[in-house]
Parts: C-alpha cells; structure tokens; sequence
C-alpha cells in the first residue's frame, strides 16, 4: 500500500470513528482534553489555508485534444522578422544576435537598393551624408545615429512603439519608395498574430499510454472539508464538523478513483487510397473498448494528414463504452498531391470521478497517395542557347537547318535548291544561300526549390510556394519534353531528388510519380538542416557538360542566389522562375519583399534569367511575358 491511499484509508478511518462517536457518546472511550481539540482545530485550519492557496495557485489539469480539422498553416514571408520588431520594444526580449541580424539586414538593403542609382561605394557614402531622404529619422537611423526626439514621442512609446521601431518602420518604407515597391504605412504591432496550429506529433509506433494526469479538479472540497472541521472543532459545534465531513467523504471518492481501462482498438476504413486531385475521400474510423470493465469518458481524436481539409462531418466524438463496445466517427477529405499518412490518433480516458486522465496513442496505418496527371504549359518554357546535338527547337548561334532566317552566303555547289535566294536570282541574276538558325534539343534539369525558408504564402490557409513550384515544375517538363528536349528533375532539400536527363518514353510517368510520392516534394516543411555545400558538390557531379538549370524558387534568403550564380559562372545556364508570395502589409512583410525585389536585380546582372511570376497570375502568362521579352 502506498502512501496516498495509506493516508486515505486513515482519513475514512478517523472520520468512522468521529461520526460514531458523535452519534453514540460513550460508546468509545476517548479521553480528550479541550486542549488537545483546540489543537486539531487550529491544525485542520492551517491545512485547510494550504491546500486554499494551493488551489489558487493550480488550474485543472486536463489534456487538450488536437485539432484536425484546420490544415497547418502557412507562414508568410516577413512574419517572423514582424516578430523581431514588435519584440524591440523590450530589448531582455530580443537578443544581440537578432539585433544585429536584423540591422545587417536593413542595411544591405539600403546599399542594395541605392547602388541601383550609383556605385555601392557612392551607396554607402550617401547613407553616411544622409542626403538620399528628406526625412531626418530615417537618415539618422541608415547612418546609424540615434533618431531624433520628437514631442509625441512619450505619446507614441505609451501607445506600444518606440522611437527606434518608428525610425525602423519609416526606413522600410522609404526603402519601398526607393525600389518603387511603396506601401501604405503599418504601425509597428498592428500586424496579425499568425494563427497557431495545437497540433502535436506523437512520436511512437504502437498503442500506449502517451502521459497520465491527476486532474485536480477536486482539490477545492478537500480544502472546504478541513475549514468545516477545523471551523466546527473550534467553536465547538458538532453540525459544522458533521458538514465538514462531509467534504471528506466526496474527496475519498475522488482519490479513490481508480484508472479507465486502457485497451482500445481502431480500426480506419478510406473510400479510395489513390485519390485523383480535389477528389472527396470518406474516412470512417471505429474505435472498440476491449476491455473488461466499462470506459466511462472518451474523448477520441482521429488523426488526419496534415495538409488535407476536413469538408464534411467530424474527425472526433465523446462517448461512454461498455465492455466490448465501440463507436465510429465518419468525416471526408479532398485529396491533394502527395503521399499522406494518417497520424496516430488521440484518446482522453477519464475515471469516473474524473480525476485521474490518460492520453493515448491509437495507431491505424492508413496512407493516401494521389498522384495528378501532368499537364504541358500552353506557353512554349524559355530556355537559353546552350544546346545538344540533337535535333530540337532552342535556337542556336550556329548555321545551317532550321527555320528561323540567319544570312545569306554564296552559292557553293552542291547545295540544296531549296536553300537557294531565288528572288534575288531573280532581281540580280546571282545565285546566293540562304542560311537559317539551327535547332537543336536541350538538356534540361528542372529544379524545384523546396527547402523550409520556401514554405511561405501570402494567405496561411493557401498553398505555398513550394507546393505552386512543384505543380509549375511538372507543367514546364512535360512541355519540355513535348517539344523533345532531354528533360531531368532534381529538388534543393535535405533529401533532394534525381531523375536524370532523358527522352524516354516513360521519362513522363517516372517524374508525376516522383513529383507526386518523392520527400523532398512532401507538402510539409523539412525538419533537416539543408547544407547547401553538400547539395551542390553532389549535384554538380551528376551533370554533364551541355545541361542548363530550370529552377522554381520564389527566392526568400540569400544562399539560393550564391547558388545559382554558381551554377551560372560554371558554365550551366540558369533559368529562374519565381513564384512571388510576398506582401506587403506590414513592415516585416515590405522589408522581404525588398530583399526579393534586390535579389532578382542580382540575379540579372549576374546573366541569370528571371521570370518573375505574381502570386495572381497562372504559370502561361510569366512563361510568354518572358520569352516575348527576351526573343526582342
């Protein structure tokens, strides 16, 4: 016997025996003095206090289910640097570190942003002088100095914004400005808190116990049944002792509960496992009670995928479960593009007092996996000149077959009539060549960029970035492939994806499946570290000599770009396109979409091509904008 159910035993004990002996005076010999009952009052007082301020000072503990039903949100691009700032305010709250990063950020952004006009030392040399802007606060702050005071500058600091954080914010926007990117302005702190996800990831493989709790929710009798007792052994009143006791009987019955049984069973049945894109898909778990003994309080919470909606019905129920009883929740789903496997699902098991909790993990292995039908861009994919020997449609800089008009050159015997300028033998009775633009095949390895910097949206509840590149990279490869070029997949991710070049037949089918089952193009972001030197050493080996990059990023942090120009100074063309997610309702938010806006401009100077794709837009109207502009 331990020593909770000793002390227990004792308390039921004493309260027998006190009950009795109010009931049958002098049944029981007890010699008690007044004293030694002045004693048990006081001390039943003191602990009745403790056990008061114990309960002020605790809540019930009761477990939280998940939920299921809202898909885990998207972070926007900007949100957490939204954070940094609105955390400035209290500078124990924000480390050197951040701040640091955040300055080193603004300022290279200013740079940036003014070598577009001038040369970075003349950039530099402007911050300094400060006569870049009309506005003392941001010049003093891009120089580093300390922004000037203002009258209502008490007023604002009261209102939640410091004079630091106004100097920040109108630097940003003057930045906008700057890079003809201008917003209305935000105030500091007005941005929206991102919605959390209460989802937990349960990490185990079979059914058990995941946490066990004592409840506390009766902690409060206890403490009103000593202030009886104590209150009534003082004042000598048995009726007050009789109403203290009282309380003790239901605090015995609520530390006697004993734990539910923990024998739960699931089974989950799905309408179809290899859904079509946007198909509804009915799920129907049943939950069993094995045991013995009746299961007074369920609480059941069916895992769902992450990245699926739950449209009709519900993933959870509340029930009691006799012995060998069981209960179904039926809820549906619209499948998207991937492999998504149900997580375990959760059950609260209370006792019947409801003291005593336990969290469960019920585990049904059930995997979706829908893989959509690719589909060619109506846009013909703008490549660069760097081709095969094959014959293909990228124009060359070479001469000879093909259909777009070069030169003319004498006529040399033996070639073709149907070569021959025949207008001009016509005019001047001198026979000449004509000479067209060779076509050849292209070796393409297209690139989607699915690293956790580039899960982010404008929208928390939309697609991602990654998720819009992925379906864009699966449009451009069939088209190129359509148009006979010798086409590849790859994925920057801690567990990047291959599929080498190639014209095959079932080069199709092997890259929708890959797109559609692969990790690296999983909806949810990586929990790997990406180490970009090691992606690069062993990318870098697997192509050849003639292959150009096609890579979908929507180019959120400086390391995509150092990449990329790497690849480009090698002497593997690279074609950018870009989703763009940025916004530009706070300050956070402009500060990032700057960068991008900065990073596009670096990219482009450094002979990369950049199509830059607005969230709005659907792929085919980027893809012919660019290869319009580029064929002037």
């Amino acid at each position: 016997m331990n020593a909770r159910r000793l002390w227990i035993v004792s308390g039921i004990a004493a309260f027998a025996l006190g009950a009795t002996t109010w009931a049958f005076p002098g049944l029981v010999g007890l010699a008690v003095g007044e004293a030694t009952l002045a004693l048990v009052g006081v001390l039943a007082l003191v602990l009745a206090i403790g056990r008061i301020r114990d309960r002020r000072g605790s809540e019930v503990r009761m477990g939280r289910t998940p939920d299921p039903e809202r898909p885990m949100p998207s972070e926007r691009p900007g949100e957490e640097t939204d954070r940094t700032i609105r955390l400035l305010r209290d500078r124990r709250r924000v480390s050197y570190q951040q701040r640091t990063e955040l300055r080193m950020r603004i300022d290279e952004a200013l740079v940036g942003a003014l070598s577009s006009y001038r040369g970075r030392a003349d950039a530099r040399e402007a911050l300094e002088e400060g006569d870049w802007t009309d506005d003392e606060t941001v010049a003093a702050y891009a120089a580093g100095r300390s922004p000037p005071s203002r009258p209502l500058a008490l007023v604002r600091r009261l209102v939640g914004e410091s004079r630091t954080n106004r100097a920040l914010r109108r630097t940003v926007d003057a930045l906008a400005e700057v890079t003809d990117g201008a917003a209305d302005p935000v105030p500091v702190g007005s941005e929206p808190e991102r919605r959390p996800s209460v989802r937990r990831a349960l990490d185990t493989n079979e059914n058990g116990v995941a946490a066990r709790r004592l409840t506390d929710r009766w902690n409060g009798v206890g403490a009103l049944a000593l202030a009886g007792i104590g209150l009534g052994v003082l004042v000598g009143s048995p009726t007050v002792v009789l109403a203290g006791a009282v309380g003790v009987g239901y605090a015995a019955y609520a530390a006697s509960g004993t734990e539910p049984p923990v024998e739960l069973s699931i089974e989950r049945r799905v309408s179809t496992d290899r859904p079509d894109r946007d198909e509804e898909v009915t799920v129907e778990t049943r939950v069993r009670n094995e045991a013995d003994r009746t299961l007074f309080d369920l609480r059941f919470v069916d895992g769902v995928p992450e990245r699926l909606v739950v449209t009709e019905g519900s993933p959870r129920i509340a029930a009691t479960l006799g012995p060998g009883e069981s209960t179904t929740v039926e809820y549906t789903l619209v499948a998207e593009r991937g492999v998504h496997s149900f997580p375990p699902a959760t059950a609260l098991l209370r006792s019947l007092s409801g003291s005593v909790e336990l969290e469960c993990v019920l585990v049904a292995e059930t995997t979706l996996v829908c893989t959509p039908p690719l589909q060619p861009t109506v846009s013909p994919v703008p490549l660069r000149a760097q081709a095969t020997r094959f014959a293909g449609q990228v124009g060359t800089d070479r001469r000879g077959e093909g259909v777009e008009f070069a030169a003319t050159r004498e006529y040399r015997p033996g070639d073709a009539l149907s070569r021959i300028d025949w207008n001009r033998k016509a005019r001047t009775g001198e026979l000449s060549t004509l000479e067209f633009r060779e076509e050849r095949a292209a070796s393409v390895v297209v690139v989607v960029d699915a690293r956790e910097v580039s899960f982010r949206a404008p929208d928390p509840d939309g697609e991602s970035a990654v998720e819009r590149s992925v379906d864009a990279a699966g449009s451009m490869l069939v088209r190129l492939l359509d148009d006979g070029n010798r086409v590849g997949l790859g994925s920057l991710h801690p567990d990047p994806c291959w599929l080498a070049p190639s014209v095959h037949r079932d080069q199709r089918v092997h890259a929708a499946e890959l797109l559609a089952t692969h990790p690296s193009f999983d909806p949810v972001p990586p929990d790997e570290r990406f180490l970009s030197w090691r992606w690069r050493r062993r990318f870098r080996r697997r192509l050849t000599g003639d292959t150009q990059l096609l890579v979908c990023s929507p180019l959120l942090d400086d390391r995509i770009v150092d990449l990329l120009r790497s690849f480009e100074a090698t002497g593997h063309p690279v074609t950018v396109v870009s989703p763009d997610p940025t916004t530009d309702t706070s300050t956070g938010e402009r500060l990032v979409r700057i960068e991008r806006a900065l990073r596009l401009t670096a990219l482009r100077e450094a002979g990369v091509r950049v199509v830059d794709w607005p969230w709005d837009e659907g792929i085919d109207l980027p893809l012919e904008r660019a290869r319009t502009g580029w064929l002037r």
